[in-house]
């Protein structure tokens, strides 16, 4: 998304920008090893008591591969998790 926003101010200032990061850049949690798939089966076979199946494929959604530090900080805090 944010590579087609500075996109379309070169264009409109009739520029030519430098070449996108985002597609080097990677993003944190984004080690997945595979698919999304693939890492929400390993995730289930992980899943603690109390934690539904749907909160979990939120985690790995929204988190990535760094959905266990999340699941680390709930464990600590379990206000985190309510």
């Amino acid at each position: 998304m944010a590579e087609h926003a500075v996109n379309l101010v070169f264009r409109k200032l009739d520029r030519q920008g430098p070449p996108p990061a985002t597609a080097t850049t990677p993003i944190h949690g984004g080690r997945i090893g595979g698919s999304f798939k693939t890492l929400f089966h390993q995730a289930l076979l992980e899943r603690p008591r109390g934690v539904s199946i749907e909160s979990m494929r939120a985690l790995v959604h929204n988190h990535g591969s760094e959905y266990r530090a999340v699941l680390r900080l709930m464990e600590q805090d379990p206000r985190l998790s309510q």
